[in-house]
């Protein structure tokens, strides 16, 4: 199992085959939802200005689930 640390949450245990995603906190329920998706896009390897080498990234979302907004 993998540590996950999340603003504001307890350290959650997530498997080491999931693979990378991310994640959405609804502001209403205050769930943490698995997104499947990368809406950042950045390679690892990538060489971003000032020499910064990109090895990792994790992403945090914040809004409100569907089940909140209706």
């Amino acid at each position: 199992m993998a540590v996950v640390e999340l603003p504001g949450e307890e350290p959650r245990y997530e498997p080491i085959g999931r693979g990378h995603h991310h994640h959405f906190r609804c502001l209403s329920c205050e769930q943490t939802f698995d997104l499947e998706l990368c809406p950042v896009g950045i390679p690892q390897g990538t060489t971003l200005p000032g020499g910064y080498t990109v090895e990792d990234h994790s992403l945090t979302l914040y809004g409100r689930c569907a089940v909140c907004l209706a």
